[in-house]
């Protein structure tokens, strides 16, 4: 019969009410904590019985210290003394236990037992989060300005859609966790000046952070495995390597620390070694994570093999054959036949689906009869306004980044004009600076539509218009 366990055992650092209650189950079933950190706690098996456990917090120890201070090793042997024995301690945060039946409580001073614990949470716990809740504010704003800049892009590929998704997510247990302290300590101090303790609050941050979690690893996964097409594997790869990494490097510096405790290195000595190897590490992690990218271009579209080449001014232009939904030759006949059709690497999420196409001539040629196109496929009507704003707001080649207008911008812009002809709901025609250009955005049941005609030959009319929209419309 197996006699140690290791359980998943995440909680808030200042849960006492929730680690007491989960300890004390742990015992019923015949488990006896031995120790706590992190979010993996060990057991060892004893017999089955009723255990009280009570959580203490000694501000001034710390997860570096090679051994107990004098002070806290007095502070044990005090508890000990009243029938509390320790059975772990991590840190700030002390975890006693008592058999007997009904004991006397360690903290028996209500407003010293709130000030202890605030302390403690002044020490470590509020300023990593703050810290950490504003990078990770930065992040979500750098995110949400993408997002409006170009939001088809975005929604179009999951790995930035579920990235913005968790940060979001994160932010918010965050905030719960902090928002739920400091109502808790002003709470506290106010019952406590009644005499009362009022324990700090427990379940739903705990849960939140919990969900977060899962929900990272769902949607990773979901990305990884069933993710967006049109970007290089090696994406997916560098993206491996970089959580390995940082799974790498966390036990790296943890081992590291651990083994200076038992060498019994002093706790400043150990903080600035582990602080020292942690941001090294991390940077080096970063350089090569860097690296790869712009060496292997992770995140560029796969790479096609051209049909054909020439040579134009001194550059090899590449020709492409590929098949695409819409030609020129379906629409009119050019007289010219050296042209390149090109079908970009599609990229396609859980919401949308994105897809690129150019009917180009030679670069010598550029006066003939030309195409480009692009449709999204909206998967959910919740974001079909969205990219309908955004494609009207992209006065770009298709290709390029969008360039929003300025709102009082009237130099640059679509207009609307007649869907009729198109078999659309709505149509839309760029005007330049007066001047009506036979650039469109074209919206359909569940399909948006830019497309634009370039070259010296192009007088559209009602047929061409509803082949366009039985071509690329439905």
């Amino acid at each position: 019969m197996k006699q140690t366990k290791k359980k998943f055992a995440y909680f808030v650092p200042f849960d006492t009410t929730g680690i007491q209650a989960f300890l004390e189950k742990q015992a019923r079933e015949g488990w006896m904590l031995e120790k706590a950190g992190g979010a993996i706690w060990q057991f060892r098996r004893i017999e089955p019985k009723n255990i009280h456990f009570s959580v203490v917090f000694f501000p001034n120890a710390s997860g570096f210290d090679p051994a107990p201070s004098e002070a806290q090793q007095s502070f044990f042997d005090f508890c000990e003394h009243t029938g509390w024995k320790l059975a772990s301690s991590d840190g700030k945060r002390q975890i006693f236990y008592n058999e007997a039946e009904d004991p006397t409580p360690i903290e028996t001073d209500a407003a010293l037992e709130v000030d202890t614990i605030h302390k403690a949470a002044k020490k470590d716990y509020l300023p990593s989060c703050l810290a950490f809740l504003a990078i990770l504010l930065m992040e979500f704003l750098s995110e949400f300005r993408f997002m409006c800049t170009d939001p088809i892009a975005v929604l179009s590929n999951n790995f930035s859609l579920f990235a913005g998704i968790d940060t979001l997510l994160t932010l918010l247990m965050l905030g719960i966790e902090l928002g739920s302290y400091y109502l808790w300590y002003h709470r506290a101090r106010a019952a406590a000046e009644l005499g009362t303790f009022k324990a700090p609050p427990s379940s739903l941050a705990r849960r939140m952070t919990v969900f977060c979690l899962i929900f990272s690893l769902i949607g990773f996964g979901a990305a990884q495995f069933f993710g967006s097409k049109g970007v290089s594997s090696n994406a997916a790869l560098t993206a491996l390597i970089t959580l390995a990494g940082v799974g790498l490097i966390a036990a790296l510096v943890i081992g590291a620390s651990k083994w200076m405790k038992r060498k019994q290195f002093s706790a400043k000595r150990n903080r600035a070694v582990t602080i020292a190897l942690a941001v090294v590490c991390s940077w080096l992690l970063v350089i090569g994570v860097v690296t790869a990218i712009v060496r292997y271009d992770c995140f560029a579209a796969s790479e096609k093999t051209p049909a054909e080449t020439y040579e134009y001014k001194g550059h090899t232009i590449e020709v492409y054959h590929d098949k695409l939904p819409l030609t020129v030759e379906e629409l009119m006949d050019p007289g010219y036949d050296a042209y390149s059709y090109e079908a970009y690497d599609v990229q396609e999420s859980v919401l949308l689906k994105y897809e690129e196409a150019s009917q180009a001539p030679r670069m010598d040629a550029l006066k003939e009869p030309q195409l480009f196109y692009s449709v999204t496929t909206v998967k959910t009507p919740l974001v079909y306004d969205l990219c309908k704003e955004a494609a009207l707001r992209d006065v770009s080649t298709l290709t390029g980044h969008p360039r929003p207008n300025d709102e009082g911008d009237l130099l640059d812009q679509f207009v609307p004009t007649d869907p009729g002809p198109w078999k659309a709901k709505e149509a839309y025609q760029r005007v330049f600076d007066g001047e009506k250009k036979t650039w469109f955005v074209l919206c359909y049941d569940g399909r948006i539509v830019r497309i634009i005609f370039e070259g010296d030959d192009w007088t559209l009319n009602d047929e061409q218009m509803a082949l366009v929209g039985e071509k690329l419309g439905k």
